[in-house]
């Protein structure tokens, strides 16, 4: 006995797939961790600045942390006004991390501003 049988089109596989919109706000505790981070490290590269401190080593015991961890901080100290901008508003990138600012924090505030996704054009 033959049966003839063709293979049905495949079904669309169902789920969900979640994507942030362009507009979704930053969470609340994650933009104050950021800032409050922008805020440590400005205040540190001010007492280097000042002679108040003499290394990352002594900021280190004082904030009881890693001298690795001041390192990797205090670069943030250097954030564009721009991103500054966007997190006291709350409109930074709502996938932006502290992890994710810190590490290569370029110089350039533009370069910042494009790896982060706040750049707007430059209006004259």
């Amino acid at each position: 006995m033959t049966v003839p049988w063709t293979s049905p089109v495949p079904a669309a596989v169902k789920g969900i797939i979640h994507v942030p919109a362009h507009n979704t706000p930053i969470r609340a505790n994650r933009r104050e961790a950021l800032l409050i981070a922008i805020a440590k490290a400005r205040q540190w590269i001010d007492d280097l600045a000042h002679g108040r401190v003499a290394s990352f080593v002594v900021i280190a015991r004082r904030e009881g942390k890693a001298e690795r961890h001041i390192s990797l901080l205090a670069p943030l100290a250097f954030v564009s006004p721009r991103i500054v901008s966007a997190l006291l508003e709350g409109t930074a990138p709502a996938d932006l991390t502290l992890t994710k600012l810190a590490r290569a924090l370029p110089y350039c505030w533009a370069e910042q501003e494009r790896r982060v996704g706040t750049s707007v054009p430059f209006q004259y």
